[in-house]
């Protein structure tokens, strides 16, 4: 398992796709596309609010 924890002080709403590679048990490079649709927003504009995402990715 991997995890990947976003902390995000900016109070807009944040999308990204990640794209990871690898090399699979038969040795073939694989690409797995991670879709973040939206990654957390402080809830006030106070500059020590922060939002966190954890995204878990499990085989």
């Amino acid at each position: 398992m991997i995890e990947i924890i976003f902390k995000n002080q900016i109070g807009l709403p944040i999308q990204m796709l990640m794209e990871f590679k690898g090399y699979n048990s038969l040795g073939e490079l694989t690409y797995v596309p991670v879709n973040v649709d939206t990654i957390g927003i402080p809830l006030t504009n106070n500059p020590a609010d922060t939002a966190m995402t954890v995204i878990a990715l499990i085989n």
